[in-house]
């Protein structure tokens, strides 16, 4: 339908015209039958009203047929806009300083006129008197010529200057097309080139997710850098600020391994790393990375079981005892208050049959013990300790079954396993056809050659001696002479190689085969100590430190192996028992293997938490990637209930949303990707992991650190071939002085067309349409009040 013609008016109808016609014939019909059926009006105000409600019909279609009056306004003047580059890359060499100068000297050399100007970078903003100092993690050079094409008066010409990023290819495209069809030519001066970018940052970290009170925590940073050439400093914070330690470091230009140790305090804290800047370094917010660190106080639980006894007789000013073997162990872990252990021991120790009992105490260097407890009798009983230790205990103790507790302690609970050297222990007793190989560091099997008696000096190789298990004294210099100084093992068990990802803390130096080394393994860790700590292997070992104590072992003897081990205390009372505060003979012996506890024990589950335990293959998160997860229930769900359960994580993140993840049935763990958004404000981002069991709701969370490092320097190359296709593809040209731009955009604006703005102004926004259109609601409203009768 073709809407009539009207002297200086247009139709802009809001709806199709059918359709306004058709719904006004829709209204006037059912007023008409209104009117006509209506008992609550007077016969002789019928017509007033129905006139009256169409009089309003009309003024309606007239607001939906939109009748417009259109005025030209004519355009006296077009502009021109200058973009200047003000990303981090423009940092790099001398971009930024080149940039500005150019944009101020094209800006004086333009004159008058209207000249607007924009800096961009992960934003565009109108440009003051003051260039901003380059930054951003990205350059959004699309959206800017987008901004700058709207600016009124309508630009002629633009001119962008950087150094050729440009991140949103898509729109920058669109908005290049947009240039070309509007008739905008964008020209361009490009700056820099391969500009040497010094620059230091953290490359990343491993640290522990928790650690006890008073605890040695270890932390390995990454440093990397670029043409930076003196040594820099790291330095690690506490939450306080207090520099809790620091390292110097000499920059290689690849990441450059550091490590860091401090003292942990009595609950979770959070901690700074700070990396120095040097004056030539360009980006500052790569220097610095902060972490979480929990504090766990329960207690480590430890089994201990051995086969080898011998009784020591120690002096230590007025006190004279005898110790078990043994009890320079046990008695160095009680001492740090945070040790509890169970002893275990077989009665008959060559014996091929179970006859593993627990001890119930030691008399004068004898034991006493509890015939009716032994070896764990379930698993979940076994997984009430942290760390497993056995010494010189034959294989035949153990069914493969328990061995298999072992296993799963380390590998699903986090916890610890150490096997100690002497005749029945590593391939010498078989060990190497049990469960038991998986879990111990050194390849027994392809490389186990029984045990040698020759007497063997312990080397210590440089790179692991700041090995946690290692540190003897808290002085760097006198722990180094301690350890320069370790007594021979008069024997060993002769396994040629560690396997692979182990580390051998401890080499036999005649022939540089392993004897003291560790790994991690699964979840948890394990060691092999392949001389011995109680025999005549570690006849030396057990002194090592005496001349620091003050206590001395004046003689040794050996109780037996069979029946003389279970009388050996026959006869005793407590009065042969040693005193509880008498001082220990071999501080240095003590400490390693307080150190080897702690370690062994650092991941167990059973002190972390129980009930869920969700963990990151990555001490960071690293925006734009993907960050494999993992978690297990740790108790309190059969395993049939444990593959159907809901096990989700998330990022505490805006917006994030929960990640179901799936289960693993060999890794018996639920296992998935979170992917961390580019993007990311934070230092740091939770991760929660969540279940809930037909008993319970299970929730843990990790805090990672955020690792960002800036895409803006990732190549240090300008890109002038972008700004250059710019120009190509929109009708400009790459100019090289100002002159020549402040020409480039005079010459546009005179050259382009005058054009004309349409003003388009609806015809029935007019107060005096308003005024009618209320008179005739409200007379009618009136009309129909004073002939309304009763019905």
């Amino acid at each position: 339908m073709t809407l009539p013609e009207l002297p200086g008016l247009d139709w802009h109808p809001a709806l199709p015209a059918p359709v306004i016609w058709t719904l006004a014939g829709l209204a006037a019909a059912a007023a008409l039958v209104f009117i006509l059926f209506t008992r609550n009006l007077r016969g002789w105000a019928k017509l007033p009203v129905l006139i009256l409600r169409l009089a309003v019909i009309a003024a309606l279609v007239a607001i939906a047929l939109n009748p417009v009056a259109t005025d030209k306004a004519p355009e006296t003047e077009r502009s021109a806009a200058i973009l200047l580059d003000t990303s981090t890359s423009m940092a790099l060499g001398t971009r930024a300083a080149d940039a500005n100068t150019f944009t101020d000297a094209t800006t004086e050399a333009f004159g008058t006129g209207v000249l607007e100007r924009f800096s961009y970078g992960p934003e565009t903003k109108k440009l003051g008197n003051t260039p901003p100092e380059p930054a951003g993690r990205n350059t959004l050079l699309g959206n800017a010529i987008r901004r700058a094409l709207d600016v009124r008066p309508a630009p002629a010409a633009l001119l962008v200057t950087g150094d050729g990023g440009g991140d949103d290819r898509s729109e920058l495209d669109a908005a290049a097309r947009l240039a070309k069809a509007r008739g905008i030519p964008i020209h361009v001066h490009p700056v820099g080139g391969n500009d040497p970018m010094a620059n230091s940052w953290i490359a990343g970290i491993r640290v522990s997710r928790s650690a006890r009170p008073q605890a040695s925590v270890p932390v390995q940073v990454w440093i990397g850098s670029r043409a930076i050439k003196r040594g820099l400093t790291l330095r690690l914070l506490n939450s306080s600020g207090a520099t809790l330690s620091s390292a110097k470091v000499q920059p290689t230009g690849e990441p450059t391994p550091v490590t860091l140790d401090f003292t942990s305090g009595i609950r979770g804290e959070t901690f700074r790393l700070v990396l120095e800047k040097p004056d030539e370094d360009i980006i500052a917010e790569d220097n610095e990375l902060t972490f979480e660190l929990e504090v766990t106080s329960p207690k480590i639980r430890v089994l201990y079981m051995e086969g080898t006894h011998i009784s020591h007789n120690v002096v230590a000013g007025q006190h004279s005892a005898t110790w078990n073997t043994m009890e320079l162990k046990t008695r160095a872990w009680d001492a740090t208050g945070e040790i509890e252990t169970d002893m275990l021991s077989p009665i008959t120790q060559f014996s091929s049959s179970k006859n593993l009992f627990r001890i119930r105490r030691f008399l004068g260097g004898g034991m006493q013990f509890d015939m009716s407890r032994g070896f764990p009798k379930t698993r979940d009983e076994l997984f009430n300790y942290d760390v497993v230790i056995c010494g010189d205990v034959p294989r035949g103790n153990f069914t493969k079954e328990e061995m298999q507790w072992v296993n799963d302690l380390v590998t699903r609970r986090g916890g610890g396993f150490c096997m100690i050297g002497g005749y029945t222990s590593f391939d010498s007793g078989d060990f190497d056809q049990t469960p038991w190989e998986k879990i111990t560091p050194v390849d027994m099997v392809e490389y186990g050659h029984g045990y040698s008696n020759r007497p063997t000096d312990l080397l210590i190789p440089e790179a692991v001696r700041n090995h946690p298990i290692w540190r003897i004294s808290p002085d760097s210099i006198e722990n180094g002479e301690i350890l320069s100084n370790h007594p021979p093992f008069l024997g060993f068990h002769d396994i040629r190689r560690a396997k692979p990802g182990a580390i051998n803390l401890g080499l036999h130096a005649d022939g540089g085969g392993p004897l003291i080394t560790v790994q991690s393994y699964g979840r948890g860790r394990s060691m092999a100590f392949l001389s011995d700590t109680n025999g005549g292997w570690a006849e030396s070992y057990i002194h090592w430190g005496e001349d620091k104590s003050g206590a001395s072992i004046t003689s040794s003897s050996e109780l037996g192996h069979g029946p003389q081990i279970l009388m050996s205390a026959s006869g005793m009372t407590e009065a042969d028992a040693v005193p509880a505060d008498m001082t220990h003979p071999s501080p240095y012996f003590a400490q390693f293997w307080v150190n080897t506890v702690r370690w062994l024990a650092e991941n167990s589950i059973r002190r972390i938490g129980e009930g869920i335990s969700g963990r990151a293959a990555d001490s960071v998160a690293r925006p734009g990637t993907e960050l494999a997860i993992s978690t297990e229930i740790t108790s309190g769900v059969s395993a049939e209930e444990m593959p159907g359960l809901p096990v989700t994580a998330r990022l505490l993140l805006p917006g994030s949303k929960p990640l179901r993840l799936k289960w693993d049935r060999d890794r018996r763990e639920f296992t998935g990707s979170v992917q961390i958004p580019a993007e990311i404000d934070a230092k740091n981002v939770g991760l929660v992991f969540e279940c809930q069991t037909s008993t319970r709701a299970l929730s843990d969370r990790v805090n990672l650190p955020v690792l960002s490092l800036n895409p803006e320097i990732e190549r240090t190359e300008a890109t002038p071939g972008l700004l250059r296709d710019l120009a190509a593809a929109t009708g400009g040209r790459e100019v090289s002085t100002p002159q020549e731009a402040a020409e480039a955009l005079r010459s546009d604006i005179d050259r382009s067309e005058k054009t004309e703005v349409i003003l388009l102004r609806p015809a029935w926004d007019r107060p005096l349409f308003w005024v009618i259109v209320l008179g005739l609601l409200g007379a009618e409203w009136l009309l129909r009040k004073l002939a309304r009768r009763a019905v």
